[in-house]
């Protein structure tokens, strides 16, 4: 797809208006305007203060990237009407409405809403818990404990491998493997922890593990003078969710999944 070098430039600034938002939107240099970007496609809208990025994936098109500088829904309508007969996906921050009266109007459901949480460290206690580093399990290991009790999380061995040496990330256990947690420094904010993951064996549920391995990493992170906790969780994972709020967890930002099937809008 071919831009001429003005809207290049309306490209580029607007998607560096957008970085400053969305630290995981793309930033639209002039090589990825110029060329398909990853089997996909830019869209920039009549009025030139709106863009889309959309990718195939799987039967879908995935939208990776829309903005619009003024969050008009005359705009968001016009990119989306250019998907018109196709599947398609979308990820992105749930609190614009204009975006989500253009998504419902063009036929879109909310499948699932992914909340990000943070919490101030403040006071933590030091737990009674069995832990070691989780650098001393095998990778195939963790990677089969996982993938049984938690198949959403979807890892790859070859992020095991990396991630298993990380500080922050642990396994609880007594005469066995009872849970396995995985954290690490947040590379975005500064003395701030993200916890990726936790993974409690089904058996063991139930038990109070998972609130005694989430309070031992708050203590950690205290112990190494971090001020925050940062994580996020599935709206309708009832038990993780309410742990969360349990310990004092506040919502910082809701990431939303939408989904259109068979190009079907709604009239």
């Amino acid at each position: 797809m071919k831009f001429s070098s003005c809207e290049t430039e309306k490209l580029k600034e607007l998607s560096r208006e957008y970085k400053k938002i969305n630290p995981f939107a793309t930033y639209l240099n002039r090589f990825i305007v110029e060329s398909l970007f990853n089997n996909g496609e830019i869209f920039l809208s009549n009025d030139n203060l709106a863009y889309m990025i959309t990718k195939s994936l799987n039967g879908y098109v995935k939208i990776s990237d829309i903005y619009s500088r003024l969050d008009s829904l005359k705009a968001y309508t016009e990119l989306l009407n250019k998907l018109s007969g196709k599947n398609v996906k979308y990820v992105g921050i749930y609190e614009d409405d204009a975006l989500k009266k253009a998504l419902e109007n063009n036929g879109f459901d909310l499948v699932r809403e992914h909340h990000q949480l943070i919490k101030i460290l403040n006071d933590e206690k030091r737990q009674d818990i069995n832990f070691r580093s989780l650098s001393e399990i095998e990778s195939s290991k963790i990677f089969g404990f996982i993938n049984l009790y938690a198949p959403d999380a979807k890892y790859e061995l070859e992020e095991i491998n990396k991630k298993k040496f990380r500080k922050y990330s642990f396994y609880i256990f007594e005469k066995e493997i009872i849970g396995i947690i995985i954290a690490f420094r947040d590379p975005l904010k500064e003395k701030s922890l993200y916890l990726e993951q936790i993974v409690i064996k089904k058996s063991q549920q139930g038990r109070g593990y998972g609130t005694r391995a989430l309070k031992q990493l708050l203590f950690l992170a205290q112990e190494d003078e971090l001020e925050k906790l940062r994580l996020h969780v599935y709206k309708d994972n009832k038990t993780a969710y309410n742990l969360y709020r349990k310990q004092g967890f506040k919502k910082d930002k809701i990431i939303a999944y939408w989904e259109r099937k068979n190009g079907k809008r709604r009239v």
